[in-house]
C-alpha cells in the first residue's frame, strides 16, 4: 500500500509538472509580446531566450519525473548492471507472495571454484554433445563469464556450441590417448597427432589447471557398471524403453548404447540417473519394452535367452541408486541459459515441477516462450551466478521495451529481441528480421535440433586444386609419429556423409555486446560472414562456398558445410554415396555473379515487365503459394513444383539431384537455369517466369 501511494504521488507530480511549465510557458509568452511591442527587438530576444531556458527545465522536470515513475514501477533497475536481484525479490514478493529465490542448497556446486583460465584459441578435447560416443579435437572460439563457446576444428561454425568451464564434458588435449579413447580428428586429417598438429596450426593447448573435473586422469569405475553389460534405458526422444548396453564408463557417468541402433544415439547418463534401470524393471512395472531393433522375433523377446545369446552380463540391480528430484518449487527464481539463444543468461521463474523436470518461464516474456529442462541441467543457475561469474545477465522484460522494440522500427520487430543470436545457430551473431529470429512467430515452435544439420551426415566438398588432387599435410615434418598426414579428396568417404549448407542469409550487423573472442585466423579473403550456394551442373554436384572468419588453422585442411540431423533408423549395410566432383573456380565466378549481380532487383516495386506478363498462364499451378511460404521448402517441395509446370516434368529431377531448396530457388536466374542446370531454353523460361511471380507474390 506504501508503494502504491508512492506510485500515485510520482504520477500526481507529473502532472502538475506539466500544468505549472504550462502555465509558465504562456505566461512568458505573453511577456515577450508586450515586450515586443514596448521595447522592440531587444526585449524580444530577451524573451524568447527565457522561453527558451523554460522548456529545457521543462525537459528537465519531465525526465526527472518519468525516471521518478520507472523508479516505482521497476524498482529492480538499478546498479551498473540495470538490475538488482535484492530488489526484484522484494517487489516480486510484495506483489505474488510466494516468489523467492531458488535455495543454493539446491545444487551440489552452485558457483565455480576457481576461475576461467580458458582462452580463446586454446585447443581441447570435448565430447560431441550430439555425437555423445565420439570425443573430438576442439577450439575455445569464445569467452563469456564462466562460459565457453567451444568450435569443432575443420567443421563450420554453425556446429559451435556453449559450454561451462567446469563441465565434466571437456578434457585437456591427450587426455583420450592416455585413457584409451579414440579421438576423432579434424575433418580429413590422417594421421593425427597433438604435437604435430600445434607446431602446424600454431596454437596452445588449454592447461590442465583449467579442468577442474579433470584432476586426475585415473577412471574408476563407478559402483558395479562395466563395460559390457546390459540394462534398460529410456529413449527420451521417443519416449520409449529399450534393451541397452554399457558401452562406456567414465567417473560417475556411464554411455548408454541402445542394442541395435546406431552409435549415433548413445547417451551419457549418470549412474544416478532416473532414466536408466536395471533388467526386469519394464516388467515389475508393466511399461512396454521395445527389444534391441535387429532382434528377429521382437514380441518374443526374453531377457534370460538374450543374455545367453549374446554372452552378457546384465547390471546388477544393487547398482542402480537413483537420486531424489531436486527440491524446485513453483515460483522459484533463477538463471537460465536461453536454449533459443545459448550466449545469453535471463532471469527466470519456476512455474511448473513433474517429478525431474522444470518447466521455465522468462520473467516477462510470453507463456509460448515456457519449455520444460531436467532438474540438473547444467544451464540452471541459482540467482547471483552471474555476478560471482561476471557473465552478462538479461533483465526482466517491461511492457515499455516490448513498446520500444516494436514502435522503433529498428531490428526485427519481435518484442523483446535485440536482434542478438540467429535461428540457424552461431555461424551467424546477429539477425535483423523475422525470417532469422529465434523468438519471431514464424520460428517460435521450430524444432532447433533439425534446424541446424547434422554434423556428420554428408562429407564437404572442396575446391579443385590447380596443382594436385590431393592437399599434402606432412604432419611427420613436424615431428608427428602417426600416419602420413596426408589430406585426400577422397578421404570423406570414411566419414559418414553430411548434407550441403543451406543457401544465403543476411549479413549481420554489428552486435552491441562485444564479448571476448577468437582473433581471426586463415587468408585474407575469410573476413566476410556470408554463405553463398553453388548451383552446379549436373555433373558438378553443388557445393558450398563460405567465407567465414570460422576458427581454423588452415583452409584447405579445415572445410565448413553441414547437415541435418537423420532419422531415428536401424544399422543397414549400405555404401556411401561416391564422393562429390567439386566445382572449378570459374563456376564460382558465376555464381558469385549471379547471386550479387542477378540482373533484377530482389524486391521490386513495380509490376512484372511485359515479358513475364504473357507467361502468367504457366503459374496456375502455383495456387496459393506465397514467397513467404516457399523460402521455408526442401528440394522435394521444390521438385514437385517444377513437375507441375506445363513442358517441364522432364527436368524436375534435376532440382533434387542438386539439392535445390526454395531459398536457392528464388534467387535463381535465367542463365543460371541454362548454363548451370544445363535446362533447355524452352523450359528455362517457363521456370523463370514462376520464379519470377513468386518474387513478387506477397
Amino acid at each position: 500500500e506504501h508503494d502504491a501511494r508512492e506510485l500515485e504521488w510520482g504520477k500526481e507530480r507529473l502532472k502538475q509538472e506539466k500544468e505549472r511549465q504550462r502555465r509558465k510557458r504562456l505566461k512568458q509568452s505573453e511577456k515577450a509580446e508586450e515586450d515586443q511591442g514596448v521595447g522592440g527587438e531587444g526585449h524580444r530576444s530577451d524573451g524568447e531566450e527565457g522561453a527558451q531556458g523554460s522548456d529545457e527545465d521543462s525537459r528537465n522536470s519531465k525526465m526527472i519525473a518519468e525516471s521518478l515513475v520507472s523508479k516505482f514501477q521497476h524498482p529492480w533497475q538499478d546498479g551498473k548492471n540495470n538490475f538488482s536481484w535484492v530488489k526484484y525479490l522484494e517487489h516480486c514478493g510484495r506483489a505474488k507472495g510466494l516468489t523467492k529465490a531458488a535455495p543454493l542448497k539446491i545444487w551440489p556446486e552452485p558457483f565455480p571454484f576457481g576461475r576461467n583460465l580458458f582462452k580463446p584459441g586454446m585447443k581441447l578435447e570435448a565430447i560431441d554433445p550430439n555425437h555423445q560416443s565420439l570425443f573430438c579435437v576442439m577450439t575455445v572460439a569464445e569467452i563469456i563469464g564462466y562460459r565457453l563457446r567451444v568450435h569443432f576444428d575443420g567443421y563450420s561454425d554453425q556446429y559451435d556450441y556453449w559450454i561451462n568451464a567446469d563441465s565434466p564434458n571437456i578434457f585437456p588435449a591427450g587426455w583420450c590417448e592416455k585413457n584409451g579413447r579414440q579421438l576423432e580428428p579434424p575433418l580429413g586429417v590422417i594421421g593425427f597427432s597433438w604435437k604435430a598438429y600445434l607446431e602446424h596450426c600454431k596454437a596452445q593447448t588449454a592447461p590442465r589447471q583449467a579442468f577442474f573435473n579433470r584432476g586426475s586422469s585415473t577412471i574408476i569405475p563407478p559402483n558395479n557398471f562395466r563395460v559390457g553389460m546390459k540394462l534398460e534405458a529410456e529413449d527420451r526422444k521417443n519416449m520409449w524403453v529399450c534393451v541397452a548396453t554399457v558401452a562406456d564408463v567414465l567417473d560417475n557417468c556411464v554411455l548408454i548404447h541402445f542394442d541395435g541402433w546406431d552409435k549415433a544415439f548413445d547417451v551419457w547418463n549418470e549412474v544416478s540417473s532416473p532414466y536408466i534401470h536395471p533388467v526386469g524393471w519394464c516388467a515389475e512395472n508393466n511399461i512396454v519394452l521395445h527389444p534391441p531393433n535387429d532382434y528377429p522375433n521382437p514380441e518374443s523377446f526374453n531377457w534370460h535367452e538374450y543374455l545367453q545369446e549374446t554372452n552378457c552380463m546384465a547390471v546388477p540391480a544393487r547398482a542402480f541408486k537413483t537420486r531424489p528430484p531436486r527440491e524446485f518449487k513453483k515460483n522459484m527464481k533463477l538463471e537460465v541459459i536461453d536454449k533459443r539463444n545459448p550466449a545469453l543468461l535471463r532471469v527466470a521463474t519456476v512455474v511448473d515441477v513433474q517429478e525431474y523436470q522444470l518447466k521455465i518461464h522468462f520473467d516477462g516474456w510470453g507463456d509460448e516462450y515456457d519449455y520444460w529442462v531436467d532438474d540438473d541441467s547444467l544451464d540452471i543457475h541459482p540467482p547471483s551466478w552471474s555476478n560471482k561469474t561476471a557473465h552478462p545477465l538479461q533483465p526482466p522484460l517491461t511492457p515499455e521495451q516490448q513498446a520500444e522494440d516494436v514502435d522503433s522500427g529498428m531490428g526485427c520487430g519481435t518484442p523483446g529481441c535485440k536482434g542478438i543470436g540467429h535461428i540457424k545457430g552461431p555461424i551467424y551473431t546477429t539477425h535483423h528480421t523475422a525470417y532469422g529470429c529465434p523468438y519471431s512467430l514464424q520460428n517460435i515452435n521450430k524444432d532447433l535440433e533439425s534446424i541446424i544439420p547434422d554434423r556428420l551426415q554428408y562429407p564437404p566438398e572442396r575446391k579443385k586444386s590447380k596443382v594436385s588432387t590431393k592437399v599434402k599435410l606432412d604432419l611427420r615434418s613436424y615431428g608427428g609419429k602417426e600416419g602420413n598426414g596426408e589430406v585426400e579428396e577422397g578421404d570423406c568417404q570414411k566419414k559418414r556423409v553430411r548434407k550441403r549448407r543451406k543457401f544465403f542469409d543476411e549479413l549481420s550487423p554489428p552486435e552491441p555486446y562485444r564479448p571476448q573472442k577468437l582473433p581471426k585466423l586463415g587468408n585474407n579473403n575469410n573476413n566476410i560472414n556470408e554463405e553463398i550456394r553453388l548451383v552446379a551442373s549436373t555433373n558438378t554436384v553443388m557445393s558450398s562456398v563460405v567465407a567465414t572468419s570460422t576458427v581454423i588453422c588452415s583452409s584447405s585442411l579445415m572445410p565448413s558445410t553441414s547437415t541435418q540431423q537423420p532419422p531415428l533408423t536401424h544399422i543397414t549395410q549400405q555404401q556411401p554415396p561416391p564422393p562429390a566432383q567439386p566445382p572449378d573456380h570459374g563456376v564460382d565466378m558465376m555464381v558469385h555473379q549471379s547471386v550479387f549481380n542477378p540482373g533484377y532487383n530482389p524486391h521490386p516495386a513495380a509490376p512484372l515487365p511485359h515479358s513475364w506478363e504473357r507467361h502468367r498462364h504457366l503459374t496456375a499451378s502455383l495456387g496459393d503459394a506465397k514467397r513467404s511460404d516457399v523460402e521455408s521448402w526442401n528440394a522435394e517441395q521444390v521438385q514437385q513444383l517444377i513437375a507441375r509446370i506445363p513442358g517441364c516434368e522432364q527436368v524436375a529431377s534435376v532440382f533434387i539431384e542438386q539439392q535445390i531448396d526454395g531459398e536457392a530457388l528464388l534467387m535463381m536466374t535465367q542463365n543460371d537455369l541454362v548454363t548451370l542446370l544445363h535446362i533447355k531454353l524452352g523450359p528455362a523460361i517457363k521456370i523463370m517466369a514462376v520464379i519470377m511471380c513468386l518474387r513478387n507474390s506477397a
